[in-house]
This record gives structure tokens, C-alpha cells and sequence, in this order.
């Protein structure tokens, strides 16, 4: 977050900073995740995982080149895709998708690496 930021403004933010997408609703708040960034000097970061539902173009996100070097679309039959590069504390994040998919199977999820 930046200084004088609510998070919900950190999050309108990054989502468009990082993908050119508008936040349309916010569906809730899914996991609180503390970890520390050795890259940073084990500087110690708390990171919201928040499901939402976007306006924007979904088929040509305009993603922020500097961090993230791919993004796709992944269903139910691709959760192996997802768990692949997940290490110590981002296994996390295939587990949230476990989950998401295992509560809304219709859905897609697109991932940004």
C-alpha cells in the first residue's frame, strides 16, 4: 500500500496498474497470507488474497510487463498447471484455487506470473 492508501484503494490500484482492469465488485476477502521477501532483506509482508469481478478487456489485459511475465486462463482441469513454480509459502496459492474451484466450478481464474 502506499502511504495515505485504504486497502481497497491498493487494490483498485494494482489490479489496474498490473492488468489495465477496473474493479467492478468485491466478493470477499479469501486468505491472509505473512511472509518474508529474502530479496528485500527478510523484510516481513502481508499479502490479501480477495476474490473480485473486474471491467476491462479480459481476451488483452494490458499487464505490467516489469511484474508479470505471463498471464492465462485456468479451469478446474488445469489445477496441475497452477501448482507448477509454487514454492515454500506460495503453496498457498494452488490450495486457494483448489478450494475456489472446489465452491464455483464453472469459473475460470487467470494467473499472473
Amino acid at each position: 500500500m502506499e502511504p495515505g492508501e485504504s486497502p481497497r484503494q491498493a487494490l483498485e490500484r494494482e489490479l489496474k496498474e498490473e492488468t489495465g482492469w477496473i474493479l467492478d465488485r468485491l466478493l470477499g476477502l479469501r486468505k491472509v497470507v505473512d511472509w518474508e521477501s529474502p530479496a528485500e532483506g527478510a523484510v516481513r509482508k502481508r499479502e490479501f488474497v480477495v476474490a473480485v469481478t473486474v471491467k476491462g478487456g479480459w481476451d488483452s489485459p494490458q499487464l505490467e510487463a516489469a511484474k508479470v511475465s505471463e498471464g492465462r486462463w485456468f479451469g478446474p482441469s488445469d489445477l496441475l498447471d497452477l501448482k507448477q513454480d509454487q514454492t515454500g509459502e506460495d503453496g498457498y496459492v494452488w490450495g486457494f484455487f483448489v478450494e475456489w474451484f472446489r465452491e464455483n466450478p464453472i469459473s475460470l481464474i487467470r494467473r499472473m506470473n
